[in-house]
C-alpha cells in the first residue's frame, strides 16, 4: 500500500450485525452492502476531512452507491449522522482519513524499528559476552572496564532521549484558553480545530495525530495546569507518549459534540 490511495476495512465486516441490518433494510445481500460501503468510504476518504462535514445530501450518497435508501439504512445503525449538507461518518477518522493513515504507517514503521533494535540487541549481547572482563584480569582492571561500559551506555541513552525530545521542542504555541477547566466542550473543540488545521502538517510529520494532542491538553487541564505551561506539558506528553485513556476522553468529547453539532 503506497501513498494514500487505500482505506482500511475489517476482514469480518461482512458478518457484522450492522451490515446484516443494512442488508435487510435495503433488500441487498451482505456482499453487496460491503462493496457499497467500500465505495462510499473511499469517496469520503477523498472528499472530506476525516469523515466530517460532508457537504452533500443522503440522496447524493445513494447515487454514489447506486442504491436508494442506503444512506437511510446507514443512519438506522448509527453509521451516518447529521443533516443534509452537513453529514458525518462517525469514527471514520479512527481508521481512515489522512491522520489515521499516517498513524497506521507510523505504527508499521515503529514495528520495523523495534525489529531492527531487537536484532541489534542480540548482536550487542553476543559482543558483550565476548568482551566481558577475563577472569585473569585483576579486580581493579575489571572495575575500570565495567565503569567505562556503564558510562558509555549512560551517554548513549541520554543522546537518544535528547534526540527524541527535539522533534516537539518547537511545538507551535497553543491558545492558553484551552487549559481552562471551565471551558465548554463546544468552545474547546472550536479553538482546538482552528489550531489543529493550522499546524496539522507539522504535527503529523512527527507522528502526532489529533487524538494525541487533544488528549495531552486534557491531561494538562487535570494534572499539569498548576505547575507547567500548556505548551511545555503537551510537548512533553507527545515526546513520551499520550496515554490511551486521555486519547479516548478526547474522542468522547468529539463524538458528543459531532452528534449534537456536526461541525467539529
Amino acid at each position: 500500500m503506497s501513498g494514500g490511495n487505500w482505506i482500511k476495512m475489517r476482514v469480518a465486516l461482512g458478518t457484522d450485525p450492522d451490515v446484516i441490518r443494512i442488508a435487510g433494510l435495503t433488500k441487498l445481500d451482505a456482499f453487496s452492502v460491503v462493496g457499497r460501503l467500500h465505495t462510499l468510504w473511499s469517496w469520503a476518504d477523498q472528499h472530506s476531512v476525516d469523515g466530517h462535514a460532508l457537504s452533500v445530501t443522503c440522496v447524493t450518497l445513494d447515487d454514489i452507491v447506486r442504491c436508494d435508501g442506503f444512506a437511510t439504512a446507514m443512519r438506522e445503525v448509527g453509521w451516518l449522522t447529521g443533516e443534509d449538507w452537513d453529514l458525518t461518518l462517525p469514527h471514520f477518522d479512527r481508521h481512515n482519513g489522512e491522520s489515521a493513515k499516517k498513524r497506521a504507517a507510523g505504527q508499521k514503521r515503529k514495528q520495523k524499528q523495534r525489529s531492527k533494535l531487537d536484532s541489534e540487541y542480540d548482536e550487542d549481547s553476543e559482543q558483550d559476552e565476548s568482551s566481558k572482563p577475563s577472569k585473569s584480569m585483576s579486580r581493579s582492571e575489571r572495575d575500570k572496564s565495567e565503569t567505562r561500559e556503564e558510562k558509555r551506555r549512560s551517554i548513549e541513552g541520554k543522546n537518544e532521549r535528547m534526540k527524541a525530545g527535539d522533534q516537539f521542542s518547537k511545538l507551535p504555541a497553543l491558545p492558553s484558553e484551552l487549559s481552562d477547566e471551565e471551558l465548554s466542550d463546544r468552545r474547546f473543540l472550536n479553538l482546538f480545530r482552528t489550531w489543529w488545521l493550522d499546524h496539522r502538517e507539522w504535527l503529523e510529520s512527527r507522528g502526532a495525530d489529533a487524538d494525541d494532542v487533544g488528549g495531552a491538553i486534557l491531561a494538562h487541564r487535570e494534572n499539569g495546569r498548576s505547575h507547567r505551561r500548556l505548551r511545555t506539558y503537551v510537548a512533553s506528553c507527545l515526546t513520551s507518549g499520550v496515554g490511551e485513556d486521555w486519547r479516548q476522553r478526547f474522542r468522547q468529547i468529539c463524538d458528543r459534540e459531532t452528534g449534537d453539532r456536526r461541525n467539529v
